[in-house]
């Protein structure tokens, strides 16, 4: 069970929007939003569809904060830290990702040879997984260019874990660096990865494809960590793919200066809606948690409101609220309200 931090990730990927799901077809592509672009007018719907808006808009601001934060994704690439709470989509990437590099980690340490590869080199590591298939690594490093290049293949490649628990890959990741004092960039594309997990008698099944960008980094060597937090820089996200055979996908973009970011992305909702966020801002607390959200939401079905929330607590993707706090959506005229007080009771929606 993932504490899904809606509130997330714009950089390395937010794959499995938590509350995304879509219709029972099993297409996937881009997050595209086509919806209604002219203001809302709250006062002109009825009952169902007030209750429908603050439930949705909340989820919305849940996964649209899951791209907020791009430290959470790629501060401490490459070493790829333990995966930190975020919506499914956003966990899929990360799990994903801290795998390759993990596996790139090991690679480099079992080849003494990669510490003496001469200014334009590759390096090929292959192995096998423990239960079947096989895993390889290809790394590419130029100094001339300022650049590397990680690229993870697996091929039916299954490990086995306890109680029968097991992980079955297949697909491409490739992580390309661009290093400079100014200029820095990090990009990752994942090529029709898929992934079958089966643990506590439970196995779920997801394809992942697109990229996620972060540019305008200080990133001069490939054992640098990326601290993000009151830097300057842009991210920029196209992801998709499916989980347990329902479309999920996000697409956006965030600017951040030393005051913070601006995030504009799209989301999809289970009902396989698209919506777009766009001005979207978080603050954080000590725990790197979001605190308030401010931005304006575009519903596909009634056109774009204003939204501001508090937020106490993030819950898991699979309790009934997505957060604990209060959050008003407003037409300018009109407002629709959520409160929850719990993770396991139905928001309350008040108008």
């Amino acid at each position: 069970m993932h504490k899904s931090f809606k509130y997330l990730i714009p950089a390395f990927m937010a794959f499995t929007l938590a509350a995304c799901g879509g219709s029972s077809s099993s297409k996937s592509e881009s997050a595209d939003y086509s919806g209604k672009t002219s203001p809302a007018s709250f006062d002109s719907l009825n009952e169902d569809q007030k209750q429908a808006v603050g439930k949705d808009s909340a989820t919305v601001i849940y996964e649209a904060a899951n791209f907020s934060d791009a430290d959470g994704m790629i501060g401490d690439f490459p070493s790829a830290a333990e995966v930190q709470s975020g919506s499914a989509l956003q966990d899929k990437a990360k799990s994903i990702l801290t795998e390759a590099f993990a596996k790139a980690k090991q690679a480099k340490a079992q080849d003494s040879t990669l510490s003496q590869l001469p200014v334009a080199a590759t390096e090929i590591h292959n192995e096998k997984c423990s239960d079947g298939g096989t895993t390889s690594i290809t790394m590419d490093f130029n100094e001339n260019t300022n650049s590397s290049v990680i690229t993870l293949t697996d091929k039916n490649c299954k490990e086995v874990d306890f109680d029968d628990s097991y992980y079955l890959t297949n697909g491409t990741v490739v992580i390309t660096s661009v290093y400079s004092e100014t200029a820095g960039k990090v990009r990752i594309e994942f090529k029709n990865f898929t992934d079958e997990e089966f643990y506590d008698g439970k196995k779920e099944t997801s394809t992942i494809n697109g990229f996620y960008q972060v540019s305008g980094l200080s990133f001069i060597d490939d054992d640098d960590e990326l601290y993000l937090d009151g830097i300057a820089y842009k991210a920029e996200w196209n992801l998709y793919g499916t989980i347990n055979g329902k479309p999920v996908s996000t697409k956006g973009s965030m600017n951040c200066d030393v005051n913070g970011c601006t995030l504009g992305t799209t989301v999809q909702t289970e009902d396989g809606k698209v919506y777009k966020v766009e001005d979207f801002r978080v603050t954080t607390k000590t725990n790197g948690e979001p605190n308030t959200i401010e931005g304006k939401i575009y519903h596909p079905d009634h056109g774009y409101y204003n939204f501001t929330a508090s937020i106490e607590e993030m819950c898991y993707d699979d309790e009934k609220s997505p957060f604990i706090g209060e959050a008003t959506f407003t037409d300018g005229t009109y407002e629709i309200k959520y409160t929850s007080s719990s993770c396991f009771a139905t928001p309350i929606i008040d108008y």
